[in-house]
Order: structure tokens, then C-alpha cells, then sequence
């Protein structure tokens, strides 16, 4: 829901498109429809413009390709640390 791909974010309601920056499907995506639509020049004008629409439509080509690793593996990092945190405080009321 959050990523983009099968709904536009501008068609989520305001109170509830901030998630998209936290989830890392997201980020994902993105990375993913770069790396295979950037460069549709072999499949003549009509690829091309599809690929373009295609990347304008989930905003892949926002920031560059290392700013949406960078924020992937921060993700991956911020959310485990969070995890881990939660979890030693709740095995701490056990024993």
C-alpha cells in the first residue's frame, strides 16, 4: 500500500501517507524499477515513454540509486536496534 506501485501516495489520505517514508518497500521498489526501466532506449519510443511514465508514476527517480540504499539499510539497522531493545526489556520481566 505504501510502496507506491499499485496506488499513487497523492490518492492516500494525508493522516496516513507519512508511512511510506518508514516502509523499505518502498525504498525498495524503486531501486528495483530503476535498475530495470532506466534505460529503455532498445525498445524505441513508445518503451521509452512508458518507461519514463512508469518511473514519474512511483517517483524512482526522486533521489539517486546510493540515497535509496543508504536509507534501506538505516531502515534495516534503526528498526533492529529497536527490536532488540524491546525485546531485552520485555525478557527482563521473565527472568
Amino acid at each position: 500500500l505504501f510502496a507506491a506501485f499499485f496506488i499513487a501516495t497523492e490518492l492516500l489520505p494525508d493522516y496516513i501517507r507519512w508511512a511510506q517514508y518508514l516502509c523499505s518497500l518502498t525504498y525498495a521498489i524503486r531501486l528495483a524499477l530503476v535498475y530495470e526501466f532506466d534505460d529503455c532506449s532498445a525498445d524505441g519510443p513508445d518503451g521509452v515513454a512508458n518507461c519514463e511514465n512508469l518511473l514519474d508514476y512511483t517517483k524512482a527517480k526522486e533521489l539517486d540509486n546510493y540515497v535509496y540504499w543508504a536509507i534501506l539499510i538505516a531502515l534495516f539497522a534503526v528498526f533492529r536496534v529497536l527490536a532488540m531493545f524491546s525485546l531485552a526489556k520485555n525478557a527482563s520481566k521473565f527472568y
